[in-house]
């Protein structure tokens, strides 16, 4: 059986971005995660086995965002993307929204939002993939479909 389990706007503190009073200060990220579950739940739907906690879910999700600092928030939504599918054997896919609402730009705005799925969708080839990483040896590398470069 497969069905989605979807975490809406967890919020977390964190010291992520590209300059340094981001990493001195720190502030505040919001997050949906969604997961494509692959799973047996059981016929009476009362077990926890053979399904994903959502707490877990959450759980992991927090210990990635309060973990080192990132300098790009593509590489931490990409991150918690990954992880999640690599944590938990039953979700086979996830996507992740990620909003930092407190930016350095010079104007009147909500947040800057990023999403990313992994594993990325079917059919995209090498060609239509663009790559950014930033100088820090720490960062993941991220990989950008064509409708985003």
């Amino acid at each position: 059986m497969r069905y989605i389990i979807r975490l809406k706007n967890c919020s977390f503190f964190a010291h992520h971005g590209v300059f340094d009073e981001e990493g001195t200060l720190g502030q505040r990220f919001h997050i949906d995660a969604e997961v494509l579950v692959d799973a047996d739940v059981g016929r009476d739907g009362r077990a926890i086995t053979g399904t994903v906690d959502y707490g877990e879910i959450f759980g992991e999700v927090e210990r990635l965002v309060r973990g080192r600092r990132r300098l790009l928030i593509e590489t931490l939504a990409l991150e918690i993307a990954r992880g999640l599918c690599e944590r938990f054997a039953a979700v086979a896919r996830a996507r992740i929204t990620l909003r930092k609402p407190s930016v350095p730009i010079n104007g009147i705005l909500d947040h800057v939002e990023v999403e990313v799925l992994w594993p990325p969708a079917d059919g995209v080839r090498t060609a239509e993939v663009g790559v950014s990483q930033s100088t820090t040896a720490d960062d993941a590398i991220v990989l950008l479909t064509r409708d985003l470069l």
